[in-house]
This record gives C-alpha cells, structure tokens and sequence, in this order.
C-alpha cells in the first residue's frame, strides 16, 4: 500500500467494473476520492458508504455536465494529485450499422471526455501529479462489434503518446 494521505483523485466512472476498483484502492491508500457515475446511482452509493468516496453524478458525453463536475471536483478535494481517466461508452455495433448517435455517444464519452478533462486537470494539478488514462486490448486486437470503441481508445492513446513524448505503459 503506499500512503496517499493528503491526496485528491478523481476517477471517471468509478461506480462498477475497473473504476470501481480504483476507487477502492485509492480510499483505502488514504487519498480523498472523487468519482463519476452515470446513471446506477444505487451503486454509486455503495461504493460512497463503503469507500467514503463522493459520487457526482455525470455524463462524461456532455459538455455541460463536463464543465459542473470539473468545478463541483474543485470545491471536494483537497487539490488534484490523480486523474484516472476511466469512463467508457461500449455500444457494441456492426460497423455497417454505426450511425451519427452512436458514433457521438461512443466518441464523446471515451474520447472526447478524456481530452477536455486533461487539459482541465493540468490547471489544477498539484506538483507530483499524476494522469492515467485507461484503454483497451481492444486497439491492438479489436473484438467484432467493437470497431467504434476500439478507434475512441485509440484515440485516447494517441493523445496520451502525444502528450507524453511517447511513454506509454
């Protein structure tokens, strides 16, 4: 375990799965967490109870609930120590049947998200800090269906080779 006390975090979909994990490990290291969910705010609540972690409620997809979570994580945490970058929209689509909806909803939310919340974090971010960005096996080897979502974490990936002069973990 390594002592985050002191520490602020903010994980994008933090409610299930991955991010929920994350969640955990962080609030058990001690830092104040912070995290998004969408839409089942019964889990949400649950990892809030068990982790004390804050749930703000948020589509990652949409601009406007971007910009309220940014300024309502500001007001929470003690400072911006970590950002893990986790949220994800898999809307498993034949790539004949990928229409204008889906592609923005997939987009948005893997993608799109993630750029807007990098720059905001390297505003606020405390010395030391750190920016994780979660992506998929599926970029090197993507599953039938998964076309659209593998390309948004491709993008994610490039983005974060770019920013980083190429490390890549």
């Amino acid at each position: 375990m390594t002592d985050l006390s002191g520490k602020g975090a903010w994980v994008t979909g933090g409610s299930r799965g991955i991010g929920r994990a994350v969640v955990e490990r962080l609030a058990a290291d001690g830092a104040q967490v912070v995290f998004t969910y969408r839409s089942d705010a019964a889990a949400a609540r649950e990892v809030s109870e068990s982790t004390g972690a804050h749930a703000i409620q948020a589509d990652q997809g949409a601009r406007a609930d971007l910009d309220r979570l940014f300024a309502e994580a500001e007001t929470i945490l003690p400072g911006l120590d970590i950002l893990v970058n986790n949220a994800a929209e898999s809307t498993p689509t034949l790539i004949a049947d990928i229409d204008d909806e889906t592609f923005d909803r997939v987009f948005n939310v893997n993608a799109k998200a993630t750029f807007l919340a990098i720059p905001w974090a390297a505003r606020v971010m405390r010395d030391g800090g750190r920016i994780i960005n979660l992506s998929t096996l599926n970029t090197a080897m993507p599953a039938p269906g998964l076309t659209l979502y593998a390309g948004s974490k491709a993008a994610v990936e490039a983005k974060t080779l770019l920013a980083t002069g190429g490390l890549f973990l």
